[in-house]
């Protein structure tokens, strides 16, 4: 199932995706795109969270756990207590593993993270390519993004070749140590009827 959306990157704020549910959301994300199109050059976006606040009326809020973490804790605390906030019940928190050496202990701190604020919490996997195979390209495209060598890219570059399309196989594995998150990624493509068949 085709899930319409985008992610945002708020100036003042970490980041999150939104999904359109219906015809009326899908336009408000439109809007809101358009409105950090035209606030800055060509090419750029550049949107507030107060911009995203003012559009959210039926989109669906994901926030991605990791990019939270590497932030202040009382910044993370915040920003999730808003987004709480203002979508309420649309509001979701996404755990990403990659098989790294630390997975049990990263899950973990991300639950921790979102359950201190009542924010329910989805398997995701932060997908950059269709398969593994592709990693090289994706260097290739961030070091083109960044103005310099692949060798050259040190944090920029993924450290394996995980963020990749996964079968429901893999990603139960993935997270078998908490099968509800998964079941709340279901929730949430169950919530999305959102079709870009309605446009035409």
């Amino acid at each position: 199932k085709l899930l319409i959306g985008a992610e945002i990157v708020p100036v003042d704020s970490p980041p999150l995706l939104l999904l359109a549910t219906d015809r009326s959301s899908y336009s408000r994300l439109s809007t809101l795109i358009t409105v950090g199109r035209r606030a800055t050059g060509k090419g750029e976006c550049h949107l507030t969270f107060d911009d995203v606040c003012a559009h959210s009326e039926g989109l669906l809020a994901l926030i991605p756990l990791p990019p939270c973490l590497s932030v202040h804790p009382s910044v993370a605390t915040e920003f999730l207590a808003e987004c709480k906030t203002v979508f309420s019940d649309r509001c979701y928190a996404l755990a990403e593993l990659h098989l790294g050496p630390d997975d049990d202990w990263l899950l973990q701190k991300q639950l921790a993270l979102a359950e201190a604020e009542g924010i329910p919490v989805a398997a995701a996997n932060d997908v950059h390519y269709h398969v593994a195979e592709r990693q090289p390209l994706q260097d290739v495209v961030t070091a083109i993004r960044n103005g310099c060598r692949v060798e050259q890219l040190g944090v920029h570059r993924f450290t394996n070749a995980e963020r990749h399309l996964k079968s429901s196989t893999q990603m139960k594995q993935l997270f078998q140590s908490a099968p509800e998150l998964i079941e709340r990624t279901i929730e949430i493509a169950d919530r999305c009827h959102f079709s870009l068949d309605e446009l035409c």
